[in-house]
């Protein structure tokens, strides 16, 4: 369903935008305050969908860029990324972004994890095979 004609509320406090077909749509009204809309060219809201994590880096010993949705991390302490194909794992993409708080005044640290890898070990209890999976901090 393709809009074709956008209707800007003449309210300076309202100011909301209704779309139609524009097919007969004379004595229109704003829904919200139901005061006076005029007709303006369409004008579709572009959604820019940024990817989860970007990291770029100009060479082996530089300090990598990061972005994580769509924002700069700043102030990077440790930059974790790991990938496998082939698995059995249900997530396998492990991310691990620490950095300074930069709305901290303190210094403190945030962190964003995904995944957090897991290595499943086997220990034994009265000689009886006990599967474990551990969890790498």
């Amino acid at each position: 369903m393709k809009y074709h004609t956008q209707f800007a509320c003449l309210d300076e406090e309202c100011r909301t935008i209704v779309v139609g077909h524009g097919c007969r749509l004379d004595g229109i009204r704003c829904p919200r305050c139901d005061g006076l809309v005029v007709p303006r060219d369409f004008k579709p809201k572009q959604k820019i969908d940024a990817p989860l994590l970007k990291i770029t880096l100009e060479d082996i010993n530089s300090v990598p860029l990061v972005t994580y949705k769509g924002e700069e991390i700043k102030g990077k302490i440790n930059v974790s990324f790991d990938w496998e194909t082939d698995t059995q794992e249900i997530n396998p993409t492990y991310i691990f972004l620490k950095f300074a708080d930069p709305e901290s005044e303190q210094g403190d640290v945030k962190s964003i994890i995904h995944n957090e890898p897991r290595e499943k070990v086997t220990l034994y209890a009265d000689g009886e095979p006990i599967d474990v999976i551990l969890c790498d901090k």
